[in-house]
């Protein structure tokens, strides 16, 4: 496509849009990250993509808000983009509002799940979706596109007037490096030292959690469902948990873990997922948080690895039930250990079936190349150029 100078916005996770990014600087886009993480920098510089830094709080804070904006607004008239993309929670909304007072000609955002307010109905969660129900109303009025991740999203988003029909979209997901994460990559060499490191046991059936540790993702269904196979049949599996601790009012706390734990090894934040997926026999997410499409789940499913999640929005859509795992209602920790005991009682020739169809679906809806062509059809016609992707 033609030169265009671009922007991708986004919080802390920006960094995960690497891989896109770098595809889309091949197609000819000048795309700029503008982030909100310091640690992030060098790895985008190391890359060769322009990175802007711009203050962001992750919970609600109006002088840290009206910040965020000011910066964003700052940069962006600065550098004059023609198109910004604007991607997670927080960044979707300020980066779009500052966008549309900068004068950027194209204004898109990406709604990647609606999270910990939607997931829980406490007062101040009640409080703050009038909030947010208001802003993301003025940031999709302000965008040429709304791109959801989801079904249930974008069919919330209409239901509240937040978005015209015209103007909203399914993207699914963020992309798959499915060269990466594929069942070859196991056998690159170094899984034996990591198997050492776990003392994992290749003879059980091996399941890991990969996720942050908040109560909306599942921990404690996953904890009690652990206990409950582990009461029957000790010897037949081992139940894993990675991922950092969090900052915010939902996170599980270490006293909880180690309190509640006790049939799960914690292994803390790894910096070797791919390895780890390697060496699950199943992926399990048995969140109720509303995701947009867990990375995870994908990634697994890459992997050719069968996955276990809930029919909450985003996570149902990854998983097909029976075939390339096992879907179970959210908050039901007997439904999700029963769905354990099937993978449990299948055979190695049964979850490799389930893991060769779930790779099909990734290489088919969710894979880098699939994304970039989605997305490179959306900026083409918004842009009102007829050249299209080859």
């Amino acid at each position: 496509m033609r030169a265009v100078k671009a922007a991708y916005i986004g919080g802390p996770d920006l960094g995960l849009r690497i891989p896109l990014i770098k595809m889309l600087r091949d197609e000819g886009l000048d795309v700029h990250a503008i982030g909100s993480d310091r640690k992030d920098e060098q790895r985008f510089i190391d890359e060769g993509i322009p990175y802007h830094y711009y203050h962001l709080t992750r919970t609600l804070s109006i002088t840290g808000d009206l910040r965020a904006l000011r910066e964003l607004r700052a940069i962006l008239e600065r550098e004059r983009f023609s198109l910004v993309h604007a991607f997670d929670t927080k960044p979707s909304m300020y980066g779009r509002l500052a966008a549309a007072r900068a004068g950027v000609p194209v204004i898109i955002g990406t709604i990647p799940g609606m999270g910990t307010l939607f997931s829980s109905d406490g007062l101040r969660e009640r409080f703050l979706r009038l909030f947010y129900i208001y802003l993301q109303k003025k940031a999709c009025a302000a965008s040429a596109m709304t791109v959801f991740q989801n079904s249930d999203d974008m069919e919330f988003f209409l239901s509240k007037a937040m978005v015209a029909p015209e103007r909203s979209m399914i993207i699914k997901g963020s992309g798959v490096d499915v060269k990466r994460f594929s069942p070859e990559a196991c056998g690159d060499g170094g899984l034996e030292e990591c198997v050492q490191e776990l003392g994992l046991d290749p003879g059980k059936v091996n399941f890991f959690m990969i996720s942050r540790l908040v109560h909306q993702k599942g921990v404690f269904e996953y904890f009690e469902a652990a206990g409950e196979i582990k009461k029957k049949r000790p010897e037949d599996a081992d139940f894993y948990l990675v991922g950092p601790f969090d900052d915010t009012i939902s996170a599980v706390t270490r006293e909880e873990l180690d309190r509640y734990g006790g049939h799960v090894r914690y292994l803390g934040v790894r910096n070797d997922i791919q390895s780890i997926l390697c060496l699950s026999t199943v992926v399990v997410l048995p969140s109720y948080y509303r995701e947009g499409v867990p990375r995870v789940l994908l990634e697994a499913s890459a992997m050719e690895v069968p996955i276990i999640t809930t029919s909450a929005p985003g996570c149902r859509e990854v998983v097909d039930d029976g075939k390339t795992g096992y879907m179970v209602p959210p908050k039901d920790s007997l439904a999700l250990a029963r769905a354990m005991e099937r993978m449990i009682d299948g055979s190695e020739g049964v979850r490799g079936e389930m893991g060769k169809r779930a790779r099909q679906r990734i290489l088919g809806e969710y894979s880098l190349e699939r994304v970039l062509e989605d997305t490179i059809k959306l900026y083409n016609r918004l842009l009102n150029y007829e050249d299209t992707i080859s």
